[in-house]
């Protein structure tokens, strides 16, 4: 009996799953300033309570090291996040495409003051 209530203990454990995805920082230049945009994906599952399943996506991206965009994602991994850097408006356009069973591929074209810079991709 206990060896089955381990078992089922460490296969809870196992389903909470948190994956964090780096997208390569990528440069632009912004009239005269060098930006260095990046940003993770961190995908996290649970059961919750009742074993309902609980999916997140938390997008964070930072410009030069500072942070200007953190927020979740619907559960398809789509959707549009708002930020700010230095008093412009910041805008990650996410969708995603399933690429297999497995896989899903995001990409967040990151628009500044409404103009397109960049696309992460995770």
């Amino acid at each position: 009996m206990f060896k089955l209530i381990a078992a089922t203990l460490l296969l809870l454990l196992a389903a909470c799953v948190s994956k964090p995805y780096v997208s390569p920082t990528q440069n632009y230049v912004l009239g005269k300033e060098d930006l260095r945009i990046s940003g993770t994906l961190n995908q996290s599952q649970d059961f919750g309570q009742w074993l309902t399943y609980n999916q997140t996506n938390e997008l964070v991206v930072w410009i030069n090291g500072q942070e200007v965009l953190r927020g979740n994602l619907a559960a398809q991994q789509s959707g549009e996040l708002h930020g700010n850097y230095k008093g412009k408006a910041v805008t990650a356009l996410c969708s995603s495409e399933r690429k297999t069973a497995a896989w899903v591929s995001v990409s967040c074209p990151i628009l500044i003051d409404e103009k397109r810079t960049v696309t992460l991709t995770f």
